[in-house]
């Protein structure tokens, strides 16, 4: 049994609360702002009854500002489970945790060391699973005074400068361990593509626009592309290699924000982007286990970013969160890979409806906590079931295996019997709710090792 603990997270005092200038905030920031703070245009007040600040030159919304974090880790042994058997697969993980982005950009009202401290909690809460984790907080605060901050001022995410700056950080990370020894043998170089202006493709000013209706903030965003300077000599019936890294990330990985080229120039290495967005902690990391690269090759190393406030929240509804057992569930037999001939035990196929269908039956030698079941049912698209489990012992258990909204239909899911309890596996099957249409459900037993 596993304790309730929690990491509590810092709040804002309130938009009335008096502004303190923390040792860390970069002083020169907020005096390259002043002249943009005179003509900065007003908020609705609408927008400000619903908690929208525009302070020192950023925007902010209301989650950023009100949102209670917790971190809470009653079921964090799955994670570290996880991370475990990624790293017993060969796999070095980087974790770039995302700094807190009021207090990089200076909001008022922000109790700096609570918040401060409690990234740094959450850093050293990864760095105790084994994964290097470097100090995204101290990197963003120490940027010289210039225009273009570690966070973009209408936008959530970072600029392509705090986006370079957290590649470098990647690579700093891993320089001098051995999986340094498999990076660096190619060259690329990022370059300027074109310009987007940010009520176009989104961000706080699309989102405020809906408030105050036409959008009165505007930021552009120089997009940057990314191009090998050698290109590889590849032969028409050549196999193309998995990237020796892996990135990833929710919508901070995406293209446009830079992440996945400033990896390549700073790693010299070429990089596998799974960015989902919206897809918080887990989903892309589902979706990274049930892909053909990481049965083929799991890379060497493993970018993972990771926003704090999605340790314990689900601001995307339907994203797997970080306190749910059933995640843990899913994500301790997807870590063990698509099962392949020789760790399959049984193969079932049956159509299954509404209701309850058995699927395997009669079951020996499965043992709880070396087993898994995978589940191929791209024809159930995002609809949600639940595994039941009966043992030898006459304990029956259920899981539920719900769709985050975000992972494409096709992907596995993975099921990982209770290691807990100590009888064999007899019996397996689905429930589905009422009104999913029947569909053909392939179950594979398989072998963890």
């Amino acid at each position: 049994m596993f304790c309730r603990r929690r990491v509590r997270m810092a709040r804002l005092k309130g938009p009335a609360a008096p502004y303190r200038l923390g040792p860390m905030l970069n002083v020169g920031f907020l005096a390259a702002v002043g002249a943009a703070l005179a003509a900065a245009p007003a908020l609705c007040p609408k927008a400000i009854e619903e908690g929208w600040r525009h302070e020192n030159g950023a925007l902010f919304s209301p989650a950023e500002l009100e949102h209670r974090n917790d971190i809470d880790l009653d079921n964090i042994h799955g994670f570290t489970e996880v991370v475990a058997e990624l790293k017993r697969r060969g796999a070095t993980v980087v974790v770039l945790l995302i700094p807190p982005r009021p207090l990089v950009l200076g909001a008022p009202g922000l109790d700096v060391g609570e918040v401060a401290a409690t990234y740094q909690g959450a850093r050293q809460l990864f760095r105790g699973m084994g994964m290097e984790v470097p100090d995204l907080l101290a990197a963003a605060l120490g940027m010289p005074p210039g225009p273009e901050r570690f966070f973009r001022l209408t936008d959530p995410h970072w600029s392509q400068s705090g986006a370079r700056l957290a590649a470098e950080a990647a690579a700093a990370a891993v320089r001098g361990l051995p999986v340094a020894k498999q990076l660096g043998a190619e060259r690329f170089q990022s370059e300027f593509a074109y310009d987007v202006d940010d009520y176009d493709r989104g961000g706080w000013s699309g989102s405020l626009a809906k408030v105050c209706g036409p959008p009165v903030f505007t930021e552009k965003m120089r997009v940057m592309r990314t191009r090998p300077l050698a290109e590889a000599a590849v032969g028409l019936l050549d196999e193309v290699a998995t990237p020796p890294v892996t990135l990833l990330a929710s919508s901070y990985g995406i293209g446009a924000y830079g992440l996945p080229g400033f990896l390549s120039e700073s790693l010299g290495s070429s990089v596998l982007p799974i960015a989902v967005g919206g897809g918080q902690v887990f989903t892309p990391l589902r979706v990274y286990l049930a892909s053909d690269e990481y049965g083929q090759r799991v890379s060497p190393l493993m970018v993972w970013v990771i926003d704090p406030a999605h340790l314990s929240t689900r601001r995307n509804a339907r994203s797997p969160g970080f306190r749910e057992a059933t995640t843990y569930r899913q994500l301790t037999a997807a870590v063990h890979g698509s099962c392949d001939a020789k760790r399959t035990v049984r193969v079932a196929e049956k159509t299954a409806g509404p209701g309850r269908t058995v699927l395997h039956t009669g079951l020996t030698g499965v043992e709880a906590g070396s087993h898994y079941l995978q589940l191929d049912a791209a024809a159930l698209k995002g609809q949600s079931l639940e595994v039941f489990v009966r043992y030898a012992s006459g304990v029956e258990e259920t899981v539920e295996v719900r769709p985050d909204g975000r992972t494409p239909p096709a992907v596995r899911r993975f099921v990982s019997f209770q290691s807990g309890l100590p009888a064999q596996v007899t019996d397996v099957g689905v429930v589905l709710e009422k009104g999913v249409p029947s569909s053909l459900v392939s179950a594979t037993v398989c072998r963890t090792r």
